[in-house]
């Protein structure tokens, strides 16, 4: 009885089928643009797509040559073809996140409670400042309204006193002409 030879899982003949790019074939794009990265001889458009594994899987660009791995589960450290290609992907990935580290600093942790009194303090503030604007409308409007009854008595001041200036004129006239007429006589 003859024993049956096992190919290695590797070895398998790696066939295009149409336009598709082998699955392999795309990691190994994939991992080379990491390296040029990391080596600076290629600068990324956009390293977000180079922070996770998930993010380099799903990251397309084909003006590039790098295509989007459909299967999840294809690209996974554990995987029995491709585990290889991936864990150094994944190292690749933590060499790029150590290399430039994000420049957006997480905002600290502030709990509940201390957020919801932050407003309520808010809250208190604009109350406050709408009660003081409400306040201070008012006493415009009051000083608005003595400042019209003050207009309004001046003018009848000036009203009365041009009358009585009208009136001492035309006295001041008359005491004039009879002045005259004395004196002619």
């Amino acid at each position: 009885m003859r024993k049956k030879l096992s190919k290695p899982l590797n070895t398998k003949p790696i066939k295009q089928q149409g336009n598709a790019t082998p699955v392999l074939l795309r990691m190994e794009r994939k991992e080379q643009y990491l390296i040029d990265v990391i080596s600076g001889r290629t600068v990324p458009d956009n390293l977000d797509n180079l922070r996770s594994l998930t993010k380099v899987r799903d990251w397309e660009d084909p003006t590039r040559g790098m295509l989007r791995i459909g299967s999840p589960n294809q690209f996974v450290t554990t995987h029995e073809v491709y585990g290889e290609i991936v864990s150094r992907i994944g190292a690749l990935v933590a060499q790029i996140n150590e290399k430039f580290p994000r420049t957006k600093e997480r905002r600290p942790y502030v709990p509940l409670h201390v957020e919801l009194e932050k407003e309520s303090i808010r809250a208190e503030v604009s109350e406050l400042n709408q009660d003081q604007m409400r306040e201070q409308w008012s006493e415009g409007r009051e000083r608005i309204r003595e400042l019209e009854s003050e207009v309004k008595q001046l003018t009848e001041r000036v009203q009365f006193f041009m009358a009585l200036s009208a009136e001492r004129a035309v006295e001041i006239a008359k005491l004039q002409k009879s002045d005259r007429l004395l004196r002619l006589v």
